[in-house]
């Protein structure tokens, strides 16, 4: 098909695609195997393509399939269904609109398809290391072919991850219900005290500081709907005191202004702090050196002497820094076979 791809572009000029990221590149046709999406700005152009695509077709012994070929081209309706309202067309296993948008069920068709896979492998007798294997590998993969192309929001994949949980609940794959904020959050320091009928959950994080106050915030604020409900799993009380502790510092040892609030809760003193401190800095210092590719013992003789060279200045700086649509184009959508 190379040699057709090569024609179209000389004789017909092409139209202006804008990308997801907002770049534009210019084409007359899309060929990907079997499947051929011809496009032009007039119904004109258009109906040449395709006669010069149905010569070259009969020439080489193809036919295109009208049934699953389909235009919005009035001119090209002999050639291939024409599409009309809100009919739709499939082109390379995405369903799109006559203005090559993607229709709105692709994210319905998409939960289907993963859910049928699920259940067919939950009717298997594999173990369970196997069974999970394939299900990450057979099901969840699905969504793999349309990232980029049908637009999916972060809730949506939430909705599907709910949706697969659900069924291997149902199939009593899992016993109980799985709860998805233990599954995904970082797993924090939990203290439940009965006496004193709090439960204190310290998440601890390195950060740059940028992203200092940022970090804290959300490190204390996401533990908010796993703090509620362990209330009542851990002490059968509703008035269970919870308590979120977010210890967070950047990589060369800077804090917030409520870091001292939060280290005094922990029972913190100045002096482990320091000491923390120094544990950070200091594996910061080798991360960075690892990076670098120089050995600690090389650094210290660069420091003692006076003769370093240009590269070995370098490094010395780079240590000492590194802590820091398709409107109104015409259309068609070509399927091919071969010719009996």
């Amino acid at each position: 098909m190379d040699p057709l791809s090569r024609r179209l572009r000389q004789l017909y000029p092409s139209v202006q695609i804008r990308t997801s990221d907002s770049r534009e590149f210019g084409t007359n046709h899309l060929l990907y195997i079997d499947d051929l999406k011809l496009l032009a700005k007039d119904e004109d152009v258009m109906q040449k393509m395709t006669k010069e695509t149905e010569e070259y077709l009969t020439h080489i012994g193809l036919i295109i399939n009208r049934d699953k070929s389909a235009t919005n081209s009035s001119r090209c309706a002999d050639t291939a269904r024409l599409l009309e309202g809100p009919e739709t067309y499939k082109y390379l296993g995405i369903t799109e609109t006559r203005y090559s948008s993607v229709s709105r069920g692709m994210y319905s068709r998409i939960c289907e398809e993963i859910k049928k896979r699920v259940n067919m492998l939950l009717d298997t007798d594999l173990s369970a290391k196997n069974l999970f294997r394939a299900v990450n590998q057979y099901a969840l993969t699905v969504p793999n072919y349309y990232i980029g192309v049908v637009p999916m929001e972060p809730y949506q994949f939430a909705r599907l991850d709910r949706m697969v949980r659900t069924q291997l609940y149902e199939k009593g794959a899992h016993k109980h219900c799985a709860n998805i904020s233990r599954l995904y959050l970082p797993h924090p320091y939990i203290v439940a005290d009965k006496r004193k009928n709090r439960i204190t959950i310290v998440e601890i994080g390195i950060t740059s500081q940028n992203n200092l106050v940022k970090t804290e915030m959300e490190k204390k604020d996401k533990y908010q709907d796993l703090g509620k409900q362990m209330k009542f799993q851990t002490f059968g009380n509703h008035d269970t005191e919870i308590v979120i502790i977010p210890w967070v510092m950047t990589w060369d040892g800077v804090v917030t202004e409520f870091h001292n609030s939060y280290r005094r809760q922990l029972g913190i003193s100045d002096r482990m702090e320091a000491q923390l401190q120094r544990i950070v800095l200091q594996q910061s210092h080798n991360f960075v050196l690892r990076e670098l590719g120089v050995a600690a013992t090389g650094i210290t003789a660069l420091h003692g002497s006076h003769n370093t060279t240009h590269r070995e200045q370098n490094e010395l700086t780079a240590i000492g820094i590194s802590k820091k649509m398709y409107d109104g184009v015409s259309q068609l959508k070509v399927r091919y076979r071969y010719l009996l």
